[in-house]
């Protein structure tokens, strides 16, 4: 911990331990699930205090939970992926340890009195966010989108949507509140106890969400934004905001028919996003997708990464 720049990381010789595991496991070799195991638990632990590297315990919790003890296993794709991006971030840390720090009000949890409230909730076709004054309470901006993929019938992934709504949340944010000099802090408030769960401890245990995952971790990182609490709000108290994200395919929200049925959405408040680049990104976070190989998740993780700020700069131009 330093009191002075106020951050908290692991200790040197921790760091030292995290680099050692990473560069003496041989990802080639099936290895008992003990030993795995030990590796999820130790990114697991230091991972909470090390800027960014939730996302990568998520692929080796899911692979160890899925093996039979006596029975030594290869990595999957997903968590050979993530043992390389460890590799990857210890290489810089062993030099720089202050490089992966992260703020002490971060791991504490610490709130401002008055962060920003979203509200976002999520429908089989597609989600709406709201955005509330973080002193006067007031509606001030809001935004729905359609899924750009199929209709989640079965509502299979309803989580990983629900999650999906916390990313879009994100954008609503810093499309109304561009440019900042400080670190901005907010509130998401939604119906889904799993999605909330997932952003509470920066880990969606859905390897479906992983991507969508990697994205709240890049705009927490690149647009300064902190989250306070998550809280939960039953699904029967969205009102306005559960019917915006019901929209038929036909059905715009500007229509009077629509509005009449949301009439605290009003047009003034209205945030007109940028279509496609939103639709490029929304397509790469598809929970339908499937990363069968270490390189579909590095070509991923490059395609979202580049999506993602392809989006940003949208917002502000």
């Amino acid at each position: 911990m330093d009191c002075t720049k106020g951050t908290l990381r692991p200790k040197d010789k921790a760091i030292e331990k995290l680099f050692f595991v990473a560069f003496s496991v041989d990802l080639d070799k099936r290895l008992p699930l003990s030993y795995w195991q030990c590796i999820q638990s130790l990114t697991n632990l230091y991972s909470t205090v090390m800027h960014g590297m939730r996302p990568f315990v998520a692929a080796l919790t899911s692979m160890t939970k899925r093996t039979h003890a006596s029975r030594p296993m290869h990595a999957t794709a997903g968590a050979r992926f993530a043992m390389e991006m460890w590799r990857a971030v210890l290489a810089v840390a062993i030099r720089d340890p202050d490089s992966v720090a992260i703020p002490i009000e971060q791991y504490i949890g610490a709130t401002t009195s008055k962060p920003f409230v979203i509200v976002s909730d999520a429908s089989p076709t597609g989600m709406c966010a709201a955005l509330y004054h973080p002193v006067t309470g007031a509606l001030t901006a809001w935004a729905e989108y359609k899924f750009p993929y199929g209709r989640d019938v079965r509502a299979q992934y309803q989580g990983n949507r629900e999650y999906l709504g916390h990313l879009f949340s994100l954008i609503v944010l810093i499309a109304h509140t561009p440019g900042p000099t400080t670190t901005r802090e907010y509130m998401w408030i939604n119906d889904n106890v799993g999605a909330l769960q997932w952003a509470a401890t920066q880990k969606c245990s859905s390897m479906a969400s992983h991507y969508a995952n990697l994205a709240v971790t890049q705009l927490h990182i690149t647009a300064r934004l902190r989250m306070a609490p998550p809280v939960h709000k039953p699904g029967i108290q969205m009102g306005d905001i559960d019917t915006m994200s019901r929209l038929a395919a036909h059905e715009s929200p500007t229509m009077p028919g629509v509005h009449k049925r949301c009439p605290t959405l009003t047009p003034n408040t209205m945030l007109r996003l940028p279509h496609e680049p939103l639709r490029k990104l929304l397509l790469l976070l598809d929970p339908h997708a499937t990363h069968p190989s270490t390189n579909d998740h590095h070509t991923a993780f490059i395609q979202v990464h580049r999506a993602l700020n392809e989006l940003i700069h949208a917002l502000s131009s």
